[in-house]
C-alpha cells in the first residue's frame, strides 16, 4: 500500500436495532458503489489508496470494485451501538493495511462524497484535521482526516466509551479525546474550507448538498473561523 489512505465505512445490510432511515440492501448497495466510484476518481487524484471497511458481513458485494476489510463486531462492542462498532472497524481497518506512522487516513462515512474532495484531501505531519462545534465537544465524524501515529495515540479504542443508549455518542468520545490531545500540545486543524457533503444520511433520510447548503458554506466556514479564533484567545 502507498502512505496515505481514503477508508470508506459500509454497512451492506444494516442491523436492525440500531435504526436507519434506508433499510434496503440492495439500495444502500447501489450507493455505495456510486460513492466508491468518485472516491476511486478521488483517489487516483490524491495518490492515496482506497479502502472499504465493511461491518455486516456483505464484503464480497463490494469487493470486485474495492479493496475491502471485513469487520465482525462482537457482541459487547454491538451493545454500544453504531459507533462504537464504527470505531472499532476502525481500529481494525487501520491496523490490517499496515500503514506507517506517518500516514494520513481520510475517513469517509462510505455512501457519501464530497463536492470538494481534492481540496480536503490532503497529507498532515501530524495531528488530525475535523470540524467540531465551537465548544470542542462534539465533532464531525462523516469526513475526516487522521495522522495514523496520532491515532494510535490518542483515538484508537473509542469503541468502549461510545454509549448510545445514553446519548454519548462516538462524536462526543471524539472530541474528547481531541481535547485531551490539545491539551497535551497535539495540534488539532480545522479544515481550510467546510466539506461539502453529498449523499443521503442513513440515519435521518436527510439530504446533503443542497443548492441552500451550498451558498451558506463560505459564509458559515468565515463566521466559524473568526468564533472559533476568538474563543481559543479568550482561553489563553
Amino acid at each position: 500500500m502507498g502512505n496515505n489512505l481514503i477508508l470508506l465505512t459500509a454497512a451492506v445490510t444494516p442491523d436492525v436495532a440500531f435504526g436507519s432511515s434506508l433499510s434496503d440492501p440492495k439500495e444502500r448497495l447501489r450507493q455505495y458503489r456510486s460513492a466508491i466510484d468518485e472516491w476511486s476518481r478521488v483517489a487516483d487524484a490524491s495518490d492515496c489508496d482506497l479502502v472499504t471497511v465493511e461491518t455486516t458481513g456483505s464484503g464480497d458485494s463490494l469487493r470486485d470494485q474495492v479493496r475491502v476489510v471485513d469487520f465482525h463486531a462482537p457482541e459487547d462492542t454491538k451493545q454500544h451501538g453504531k459507533g462504537a462498532v464504527e470505531s472499532a472497524a476502525l481500529d481494525a481497518a487501520i491496523l490490517a493495511c499496515g500503514l506507517p506512522d506517518s500516514s494520513t487516513v481520510h475517513k469517509v462515512t462510505g455512501r457519501l462524497t464530497l463536492r470538494n474532495a481534492e481540496r480536503l484531501v490532503a497529507p498532515l505531519d501530524n495531528g488530525a484535521r475535523v470540524r467540531r462545534t465551537l465548544d470542542r465537544t462534539y465533532c464531525d465524524t462523516r469526513f475526516f482526516s487522521t495522522n495514523v501515529k496520532f491515532w494510535q495515540t490518542h483515538l484508537s479504542g473509542m469503541a468502549n466509551e461510545v454509549a448510545d443508549d445514553s446519548g454519548r455518542y462516538l462524536e462526543h468520545v471524539m472530541a474528547h479525546r481531541l481535547m485531551k490531545a490539545e491539551y497535551g500540545g497535539t495540534a488539532v486543524q480545522r479544515f481550510p474550507e467546510r466539506p461539502m457533503l453529498l449523499g443521503v444520511s442513513g440515519t435521518t433520510g436527510k439530504s446533503y448538498g443542497t443548492l441552500w447548503q451550498r451558498a451558506l458554506s463560505p459564509v458559515l466556514l468565515r463566521v466559524e473561523g473568526l468564533l472559533d479564533t476568538r474563543l481559543r484567545l479568550k482561553q489563553i
